[in-house]
């Protein structure tokens, strides 16, 4: 082989291991963050999902809430409770899942995550779909929900 030949494989070859180093450097830290931040997320939506909807509690689904959420009469949120309490009777069991996590950030302010979770929920009455919309401001910010809705027959 050539000596100009070579030297060219070698930078090839060397750049081929910066790259995959590289990637192996920042890609393992960001995936382990990523698990943590939907393993979180899933948990505090199972533990929301049981909480509000085992009794259908308005208080506890209130004291949970931000957000769009938050800024609603509580006699509106009572009302949908009750709703869904009369419709679905209690939550027996569900499968929870995050279907999609978005980072966000603004100048000045800490960052967001926000987070899709679906629990395919089993309650005295049948089958319907928990949708949450979950948000975690800062690093190790408490998770509120901005949205909690019920999709009957989805379950």
């Amino acid at each position: 082989m050539k000596k100009p030949t070579t030297v060219v494989l070698f930078v090839v070859a060397g750049l081929v291991v910066l790259c995959c180093g590289g990637l192996l450097v920042t890609g393992v830290p960001a995936m382990q963050t990523a698990m943590k931040i939907v393993t979180a997320a899933t948990e505090y939506g199972n533990e929301t999902v049981t909480a509000v909807a085992s009794e259908w509690n308005a208080d506890e689904l209130i004291k949970r809430s931000g957000g769009a959420l938050k800024a609603k009469p509580k006699g509106e949120v009572e009302a949908l409770v009750k709703a869904w309490r009369e419709e679905y009777g209690a939550f027996k069991s569900g499968t929870g899942t995050v279907s999609g996590v978005e980072a966000k950030t603004g100048t000045g302010s800490a960052p967001l995550m926000e987070v899709r979770y679906t629990n395919s929920a089993v309650f005295e009455k049948g089958k319907a779909q928990v949708e949450l919309t979950l948000v975690q401001t800062g690093r190790e910010g408490p998770w509120v929900v901005e949205s909690f809705e019920v999709v009957k027959g989805s379950g």
